[in-house]
């Protein structure tokens, strides 16, 4: 998103004529009572005396004081706002040098529009007021705006979703946005797109186990140009406290938080497209990697809105994922994996659950949420939750037993899909009476996702399958077939 300068910064007074900025109420030739609401502005900011010797200067510096303040730049009519994303987003003076103030820096979340534009050597300054009312703020970097902040992941918006207060954890999440063609805010479907531990929104490079950028390996600006789906994709990693990341801590979020995340970009993409609403669709909840500890909280979060959650899958993020007979769960990955489970095993309308490994070796790596390896298998002392034991253990924990029952089936898939992926297995969870399906896990292998040298199939699965997950590309047994 480019800014573009609106006015000419008005030449700097001395320093004992220092200014503070006055909203459009206060301009001299603007508010009402003429001079007076700026003359209390500026004992308000400079001190009584101060503005004294300056009422009492030659009428040449008095014209030149009203000048400057009537040559503010206002904000402009309808623009896109944008957002503040850096905990640091110190104020500055004014051009030429751009020295931080003692303000307070803008708090993280502050929309903000543009109102000039100024360089000094290699660095960038705005002036911001703050949308809505008009107020200026000041000078700041724009490295502090969110879609320069995060340019390389070139959402088509950027914004910030605050969170419940968690311990140890920053409260504001940035959200990429990224919006299909002819957007018009009618049904809209969504697809809530959570990274895995490596994810940087900021990064210049994809792929990697240090610190990439998941917009760059999906490719999530042209896969939203070429579908009809809106794409939310947050970034739950906390790079910017002391560049550490914590990872993917999405189990850290609390029941509303994920509600939130899509509540903040609707709202705010309402506002930048000057739209007259923004109803909801479906929803399509996906989680690469660690973010399959987001899926379970978003899908108990999102269920019940719009259309509700149609489908969700866990793109190589199936770990851990067990419990015990009694449903106790072995880490954050199986509690996930158990709200997920009962949002498949609850409602009327059918669920579409979907897998996708790379792991060869029954039970290990992405594997793990669906079946034991075969050490587990012989202590029998772990279900996996995904897996039919893990289904049948969840409806006999709800006195579904006679109601619904679920059945596993080995797959010879003749079928062909994109990238090679081969359907596996199916587990069917149908209704005891008439059989009518209630929700059904597909497991899909994919042993050798396209993908460039050097890359591993970790990122390879999630880089090959975000177009059909984002497209509706098929949902059962259908997903990722070629036309």
């Amino acid at each position: 998103m480019s800014m573009r300068r609106v006015a000419p910064k008005p030449r700097t007074p001395r320093a004992s004529q220092q200014l503070p900025a006055a909203p459009a109420s206060e301009r001299p030739n603007s508010a009402p009572g003429g001079m007076a609401p700026f003359i209390l502005r500026l004992q308000q900011s400079i001190g009584n005396q101060a503005v004294q010797r300056l009422l009492h200067a030659a009428p040449a510096i008095q014209r030149r004081i009203a000048a400057t303040i009537q040559r503010q730049p206002k904000p402009p009519a309808s623009s896109s706002a944008h957002t503040i994303t850096d905990p640091e987003a110190i104020i500055r003076d004014g051009p030429p040098t751009f020295k931080p103030t003692r303000a307070k820096p803008l708090p993280i979340g502050t929309r903000v529009d543009v109102l000039d534009t100024q360089s000094l050597g290699k660095q960038t300054f705005v002036n911001v007021a703050e949308h809505g009312t008009g107020n200026v703020l000041g000078w700041t970097s724009n490295q502090n705006l969110g879609d320069v902040q995060y340019a390389k992941a070139a959402a088509s918006f950027v914004y910030t979703a605050k969170m419940k207060p968690r311990k140890g954890h920053a409260d504001m999440l940035p959200v990429m946005v990224y919006v299909p063609p002819n957007f018009d805010g009618k049904d809209t479907d969504v697809v809530l797109y959570f990274h895995g531990d490596a994810a940087n929104y900021t990064a210049s490079t994809s792929d990697n186990y240090e610190s990439e950028n998941p917009a760059l390996g999906m490719n999530l600006p042209g896969v939203a140009a070429g579908g009809k789906k809106l794409i939310i994709a947050p970034q739950g990693n906390e790079w910017a406290i002391g560049n550490q990341h914590r990872k993917s801590p999405w189990d850290t979020l609390q029941p509303g938080d994920y509600e939130t995340i899509v509540q903040t970009a609707l709202a705010n993409l309402q506002d930048d497209l000057k739209l007259p609403s923004i109803t909801r669709g479906a929803f399509s909840i996906a989680g690469h990697s660690g973010g399959g500890k987001a899926l379970g909280q978003a899908t108990q979060d999102l269920d019940k809105s719009g259309s509700g959650v149609t489908d969700v899958t866990l793109v190589e993020a199936g770990y851990g994922g067990g419990e015990n007979s009694k449903g106790k769960a072995d880490g954050s990955f199986a509690k996930s994996f158990q709200m997920v489970r009962e949002w498949l095993l609850t409602g009327k309308r059918e669920k579409v659950l979907r897998i996708l490994t790379e792991a060869t070796s029954a039970g290990t790596d992405t594997r793990h949420a669906f079946e034991n390896t075969p050490a587990e298998k012989k202590k029998g002392n772990r279900i996996a939750v995904l897996g039919v034991e893990g289904v049948i253990n969840a409806i006999k924990a709800k006195g579904l037993d006679g109601k619904l029952q679920a059945t596993a089936t080995e797959v010879k898939d003749t079928v062909k899909r994109n990238g090679g992926i081969q359907l596996v297995r199916t587990i069917v969870v149908s209704h005891a009476a008439g059989g009518k399906p209630q929700g059904t896990i597909y497991v899909f292998f994919m042993a050798d996702p396209p993908r460039a040298k050097g890359v591993d199939k970790h990122f390879g699965v999630r880089n090959a399958t975000i177009s059909d997950i984002a497209s509706g590309g098929g949902t059962g047994d259908d997903f990722a077939k070629k036309p």
